[in-house]
């Protein structure tokens, strides 16, 4: 039970507050870009948005659908490497874990991030400290990922346009790079840490979801009728990675779809590749990208968690699984 702190709250509810005020927040934040959306024009601002995506040709959005079903399975990836470091856990049971994530995340209910930690413990037998150890090492290495795409794109911006696919080569070059590198670590098994290949490899993988996700907000400005440059696109992606490490809404839901409406006029020019940024259509690509998202994490996340109960039901026989084992079936069977 919950001890009270020295204002009589229980941690536990305080929690719970703190939960249903970024859920607030959130929905606070995309009902105002809807109404700035409707406002725009003259009022006709929707109008306009529903008539641009109905135009678009049908490959833009059924691409949006495929990029953003394929970012778990690139997220899972990083995870996956990092935690197999201290237990076995499969590929396809950490893709699930992450989809189950993704979805909760998006509910005023417990994160998604500490079920997992849960699951990990009960099902996987790895204690907590090591699995909080590789979800630090995986924010710390998306956050460096995106500060150097950020500085060598500052670089790379001297000598190409934004839609110079020189540009966005040397901008991807790094990854085959570091895959390299992790393979050859990897093989020579390195003293003192002989698992150096994985950090290695995982930032090689964060800088490939940074480029998926720069495709997402390629794709969605297109799809609305402003194509941007792929370092525009890679930019804006890096901006909402360091952006999205401040949790402050689930998923960075409300925050990330402002930050690229106000983020994306302030590129250079060379960058974004075409002057005039439409603020009410910046905002309505990025509406569209989280419809995606929940149109996609909805039954991807409910068929993941369902997977994962199972998993969780058998990892002990009846009348012998532990108390931590009932709890995990609890949390993947919250409302």
């Amino acid at each position: 039970m919950s001890r009270p702190d020295s204002r009589g709250v229980p941690p536990a509810s305080r929690r719970t507050l703190m939960r249903w005020l970024a859920f607030v927040l959130a929905v606070s934040l995309v009902t105002a870009a809807l109404f700035a959306l409707a406002r725009a024009g003259g009022g006709s601002g929707l109008s306009d948005a529903v008539a641009r995506l109905r135009a678009a040709p049908p490959a833009l959005p059924a691409l949006l659908f495929a990029i953003t079903t394929a970012g778990p399975l690139l997220t899972a990836a990083s995870f996956w490497v990092l935690t197999a470091r201290y237990g076995r856990v499969g590929y396809a049971e950490m893709t699930a874990l992450i989809s189950v994530s993704w979805l909760l995340n998006f509910l005023p209910i417990r994160p998604g991030l500490f079920g997992r930690l849960a699951y990990h413990r009960t099902v996987n037998g790895i204690p907590l400290a090591q699995s909080v150890r590789a979800v630090i090492w995986a924010n710390v290495l998306s956050m460096a990922a995106a500060a150097g795409m950020l500085a060598l794109l500052a670089v790379l911006s001297l000598f190409f346009a934004g839609d110079d696919m020189r540009l966005a080569a040397l901008a991807l070059f790094p990854v085959p790079v570091l895959g390299f590198l992790a393979f050859a670590a990897h093989r020579r098994r390195p003293a003192p840490d002989p698992e150096v290949w994985r950090p290695i490899l995982v930032l090689a993988l964060r800088l490939l979801e940074l480029h998926l996700n720069a495709a997402r907000l390629s794709v969605s400005f297109a799809i609305f009728g402003q194509p941007i440059g792929w370092g525009g696109a890679i930019a804006l992606a890096s901006i909402t990675t360091i952006a999205g490490m401040i949790a402050v809404t689930g998923n960075g839901v409300g925050i990330r779809e402002w930050l690229v409406a106000l983020a994306a006029p302030l590129l250079p020019l060379r960058l974004r590749t075409f002057a005039a940024v439409s603020l009410d259509l910046t905002l309505a690509s990025q509406l569209a990208v989280l419809a995606v998202e929940l149109m996609v994490a909805i039954p991807m996340g409910g068929l993941c968690a369902l997977m994962l109960w199972r998993r969780a039901r058998a990892a002990k026989p009846d009348g012998v699984r532990s108390t931590e084992a009932r709890g995990m079936q609890d949390q993947l069977s919250a409302p």
